[in-house]
């Protein structure tokens, strides 16, 4: 008969959270379709098995604490940080828009990591750590692999914060056609365009890529953006007046194609180049309401 200890009762508790964190992130899936079940599946399982090998330090013995329990821990940041990445590549703009299932799936990746690395350590180990269960300590050597997924949505979280606006852009009432003649087209960039193609609506918005070239300025090549697109799309235009006829006002800013995915304020009056933009940048395209 197998004795009900402390460290097994924790252990089961473990488990219950962790397959609740499961079972969410199941649900999430589902409803919103943001990743194929089997993908999903693969995930977790491939994740939390990778997590585990690290059970074999359990090798070791007592030198465990503390320098392999600080290499585990790197290990685990190091995962962590892979983690966020496939996920930011996978995931795209959804990334953002749902938080909540990306931070369950990172939950259950690193639980069922936990209670997988618990049993390996506790196989090769029959130590303990004073009084306290050596290996159920062991274990919380893998939580750094949840801290990049939580500083990625608190830096994104601190750069939705608005800068202070300084220009608006509006889309000229009476828009004559532009004309780029001239422009050396050997000497062009490729800049992604997002863009909601009319506010309210439910939907992610669209991403656009468009060429330019530095020596033009920013509005005069946002507008003929919209004119190209809602050119080619004209029963589904991006919407640039209100319901009562007044133009839109524009913010734009430029996210660095990078793992951290810095802003910074475009000025429409300034060229491309005078706005440092280059090429692959992702130029976000925000429609502002004036409170007067």
């Amino acid at each position: 008969m197998v004795a009900i200890t402390p460290f097994l009762i924790t252990y089961i508790l473990v488990l219950l959270v962790v397959v609740g964190l499961f079972i969410a992130t199941i649900w999430i899936n589902q409803k919103h379709a943001l990743m194929r079940t089997k993908r999903l599946l693969l995930t977790i399982l491939i994740g939390a098995l990778i997590l585990a090998l690290p059970g074999g330090f359990g090798l070791i013995g007592l030198q465990f604490i503390p320098v392999y329990y600080i290499v585990v821990q790197g290990i685990g940041l190091l995962l962590g940080i892979l983690f966020l990445n496939r996920m930011l590549v996978d995931m795209g703009p959804t990334f953002s828009i749902k938080p909540a299932f990306t931070l369950l799936l990172t939950g259950s990746v690193l639980g069922f990591g936990i209670l997988l690395f618990t049993p390996l350590f506790n196989y090769l180990s029959s130590l303990q750590y004073g009084s306290i269960q050596y290996d159920l300590w062991a274990a919380t050597s893998l939580l750094p692999f949840g801290l990049p997924m939580l500083f990625a949505y608190t830096f994104d979280a601190l750069t939705k914060i608005p800068n202070e606006i300084y220009k608006l852009w509006y889309y000229p009432r009476h828009a004559e056609e532009i004309d780029l003649e001239g422009v050396d087209y050997y000497r062009l960039m490729l800049l992604e365009v997002q863009v909601h193609k009319q506010p309210g609506r439910k939907e992610p918005p669209i991403n656009v890529k468009a060429r330019t070239a530095g020596d033009v300025p920013f509005g005069m090549w946002f507008q003929k953006f919209i004119d190209d697109y809602n050119y080619k799309f004209p029963n589904d235009p991006i919407q640039i007046f209100d319901d009562t006829a007044h133009e839109y006002g524009w913010l734009f800013y430029s996210i660095k194609p990078s793992l951290f995915r810095l802003r910074s304020y475009i000025d429409v009056e300034q060229t491309i180049a005078q706005n440092n933009l280059q090429e692959n940048y992702l130029i976000v395209a925000k429609r502002v309401e004036e409170i007067s």
